[in-house]
């Protein structure tokens, strides 16, 4: 719509926020004394599945029925899922033809940055760039 005036459009922003927010109201908050028990029931699940999913480590390893061994990382998704543990899904980040290589790859992943200088030596940051020709003041 491109080189039309505002007045021309059939609509504008704030109508169509207006339209949206009309069409779907916020959930209003319910006290407990007032909740229906379906409700207390949907709350207390969700609290359940995430004290689970909480407790559980960011990244698992798990041996596949190919033979391969897959790293894999949690997320939470307590739609239609009835237990804490069916919330928390295990997402695949990679595969990988052993253990030892799945455990290299985690240890990539979850370790700190580690900088040395020139001598070896584990610093708090990363060497400064020496200043090469580009760089001389004179």
């Amino acid at each position: 719509m491109a080189g039309q005036d505002e007045a021309d459009r059939p609509w504008s922003a704030e109508e169509a926020a207006g339209r949206r927010a009309a069409a779907d109201p916020p959930d209003e908050e319910v006290s407990p004394e007032e909740e229906t028990p379906e409700q207390r029931a949907d709350r207390e699940r969700l609290a359940a599945a995430r004290r689970y999913f909480r407790a559980a480590p960011a990244y698992c390893i798990r041996f596949e029925r190919d033979g391969r061994v897959s790293l894999r990382h949690k997320h939470l998704s307590t739609w239609g899922k009835t237990s804490p543990a069916a919330a928390t899904l295990w997402k695949v980040i990679s595969y990988h033809a052993d253990l030892e290589e799945a455990e290299r790859r985690l240890r990539h992943i979850a370790s700190a940055t580690v900088h040395y200088d020139a001598r070896g030596r584990v610093v708090a940051a990363p060497p400064e760039a020496e200043a090469g020709p580009a760089g001389e003041e004179g």
